[in-house]
């Protein structure tokens, strides 16, 4: 489900998603119609039989004619309902940069470096240029507990990311 906050002349208007088949959202609102850079904005969403589902909150913006996502977060419906919060930027400070991870691969294939030895992993994003990005390789151990086997940072540079991930685990034969 997705909730979608736009601004339009003096207010904000909302657009609920349909729902799935077990539920739907009935009311998504703003907690007041304006706000001043720096100010918090409160958002409600009222639903019915979506107890515990995720809800993805969408704040845009218009500019040049054209909606543009500004914000996009996550959260949970409880008891029919759900609430959150978005920051107003505060004067000098940009709104959280959007975009999306279009890909990602090992460079290696699937013929992973030996412990103790490099892979290198590869991320194709749009819209993520200058961001950093944190790059970590898990592997699910015979408890189903998730073990952190090699991390890394990298910039996002012309779409690309690409991080060297050292690995510290044993070889399986």
């Amino acid at each position: 489900m997705e909730v979608r906050r736009e601004r339009a002349g003096r207010g904000f208007q909302t657009k609920a998603g349909a729902g799935t088949a077990d539920g739907r959202l009935t009311k998504a609102e703003w907690d007041r119609s304006e706000a001043k850079p720096g100010e918090a904005l409160g958002i409600r969403v009222q639903a019915e039989g979506l107890d515990g589902k995720r809800v993805v909150y969408e704040l845009e913006r218009e500019e040049r004619g054209r909606w543009v996502t500004v914000a996009r977060w996550d959260g949970k419906i409880d008891k029919g309902k759900a609430e959150s919060r978005y920051q107003v930027p505060a004067p000098g400070e940009d709104a959280r940069r959007i975009g999306a991870l279009v890909s990602a691969q090992f460079e290696d294939g699937e013929s992973f470096a030996a412990a103790g030895e490099t892979t290198w992993a590869v991320v194709r994003a749009t819209g993520l240029d200058g961001s950093a990005l944190q790059f970590e390789m898990q592997r699910e151990m015979p408890t189903g507990q998730w073990e952190t086997v090699g991390s890394a940072a990298a910039t996002v540079k012309s779409g690309v990311a690409r991080a060297a991930l050292p690995l510290r685990l044993e070889r399986k034969r």
